[in-house]
């Protein structure tokens, strides 16, 4: 199945209704992949962005297009989601369309959105890669501020 995934997604024609953004080591082996079952079993055709990719690859070409195309990008908003400087690219394209975008509270709640936590979050992204323009960073909190105001579900993996 990954290989089919992967084939299909190099080939450019991957079509899919959902896009599942997420922080693959919060959520990957339990709530998105129970997710992408669920959806699957329904005939959605989903793409997990479970890929490793980085600027220049073909794959991350691919995988915008594959996200821009979705007619549902789910945002699986984690702890670590906004400590990824993929996971923040991949919000800020989702952006772009936000009437596509329904974001899932995953462990965390979305007033504790604040712009405190967010400049906290991408500070700490920021020391990782001190070439990483200021203007980036900025969009990147613009995407979280307005994804906070999106309707969306919550999820506590602690008690659900």
């Amino acid at each position: 199945m990954e290989g089919q995934r992967q084939e299909t997604m190099e080939a450019g024609s991957y079509d899919c209704d959902v896009f599942i953004s997420q922080c693959g080591p919060d959520t990957k082996l339990g709530f998105v992949s129970h997710l992408e079952v669920l959806l699957k079993r329904q005939n959605v055709r989903v793409f997990v962005d479970n890929h490793v990719l980085f600027p220049g690859d073909a794959a991350w070409q691919t995988m915008q297009a594959v996200l821009r195309s979705a007619r549902i990008q789910l945002i699986v908003l984690s702890p670590g989601y906004q400590q990824s400087w993929y996971c923040m690219e991949t919000l800020r394209i989702a952006m772009e369309t936000p009437h596509r975008v329904r974001p899932v509270f995953f462990g965390v709640r979305p007033g504790a959105m604040d712009d405190d936590a967010l400049v906290d979050a991408l500070r700490q992204l920021k020391q990782s890669d001190p070439q990483m323009p200021a203007a980036l960073l900025e969009t990147w909190v613009d995407a979280l501020t307005s994804l906070a105001r999106l309707s969306g579900w919550r999820h506590d993996p602690l008690t659900e």
